[in-house]
């Protein structure tokens, strides 16, 4: 199940075609409606468009969205909020639209923007609204929508900030005068970072913390099969992490499943990706779930192991991060 991601102030939407071949589903918004059709064409005319994944364009009148309450899981700000006239009116909009959990990403200018000469220049020359973004009016503003968190991250500019091989090692040694902070305070107060977070956070299965399980096969653990016939099991599967196991089927992963690997008699992989179950419903954390799962056996008679696993589809398998397994034995006759 791929991420809602609100572009806001999209412009030609480059950024939201970044988004849609990362596989997440794209709401592009802008009050220029020209922008917006510049940016439906250029989706139309790049092969990498993942039109399956529905992306939206869309124009507002400068105050509300045509975008349902808690519709969207991300909303993404990229050096549009500074020109906005009434910033208190925006957050709220945003907060309107994000589910509990989501976050609102900027990255603006910084303090002195509009003092300098390029932004003059465009505020005479095109009429275009050049605001600073002064951190603790947006943080207070935010707070009185009911925004929970706050986060700044001072990212620097990438070519301003390194330290050479020795002061490298000496600030790992703990030698903190080492590491340029001036450079990134000074860069922190040009360029803005923040994240804003509605609600407590939510983890899920598209973008997890901790992948654990718990399989436990209920009753016979050695069957006996038929070549290619069917083997059937019990499955008591606990979340023993801290993410949602999303169960909703998603072309770009993001959700749970049981997985198999078929071993041969010494242990020695055959087939990797030996089976697949879909797991009945989502699955939160410290909750259980019981499955019915039925197995193809080998079409060559044989003792075979086959080794239980969940997967996190199109990410990792769960035993990649250090959650235990279950393996039975079948004898194919």
């Amino acid at each position: 199940m791929s991420h809602t991601v609100l572009d806001f102030g999209a412009g030609s939407c480059w950024v939201s075609a970044i988004l849609n071949r990362m596989g997440c589903r794209t709401i592009a918004i802008d009050v220029s409606s020209t922008a917006i059709a510049i940016g439906r064409k250029c989706f139309e005319l790049d092969q990498r468009t993942k039109w399956h994944l529905n992306p939206e364009f869309l124009t507002y009148d400068g105050y509300t969205f045509p975008i349902a309450a808690n519709s969207v899981d991300r909303i993404v700000c990229f050096d549009a909020f500074h020109h906005v006239p009434n910033p208190q009116a925006i957050l709220n909009e945003m907060f309107r639209v994000l589910k509990d959990g989501g976050r609102v990403g900027f990255s603006e200018v910084g303090e002195g923007h509009s003092h300098t000469p390029q932004a003059i220049s465009e505020m005479q020359a095109h009429g275009i609204l050049e605001n600073d973004f002064l951190l603790e009016q947006v943080h207070e503003e935010a707070r009185r929508v009911g925004f929970t968190k706050c986060t700044i991250h001072p990212y620097p500019l990438p070519t301003s900030i390194g330290v050479g091989f020795t002061h490298y090692r000496d600030f790992l040694n703990g030698d903190d005068q080492r590491f340029p902070l001036d450079t990134v305070r000074r860069d922190t107060r040009a360029n803005c970072f923040i994240t804003l977070q509605k609600g407590d956070d939510v983890c899920d299965s598209r973008n997890p913390r901790t992948l654990a399980a718990d399989v436990t096969v209920i009753g016979e653990r050695i069957k006996k099969a038929s070549a290619g016939g069917e083997v059937a099991y019990v499955l008591r599967i606990v979340n023993t992490g801290d993410t949602t196991w999303l169960s909703a089927y998603c072309q770009e992963g993001g959700f749970v499943d049981v997985g198999g690997h078929l071993l041969d008699a010494s242990r020695h992989m055959i087939d990797f990706e030996y089976l697949r179950a879909f797991l009945p419903a989502d699955v939160a954390p410290n909750h259980s779930v019981m499955m019915d799962v039925k197995v193809r056996a080998p079409l060559t008679t044989g003792a075979y192991f086959i080794e239980f696993d969940m997967v996190d589809e199109a990410i990792t398998w769960f035993a990649a991060r250090g959650s235990k397994t279950a393996r039975v034995k079948v004898v194919v006759e």
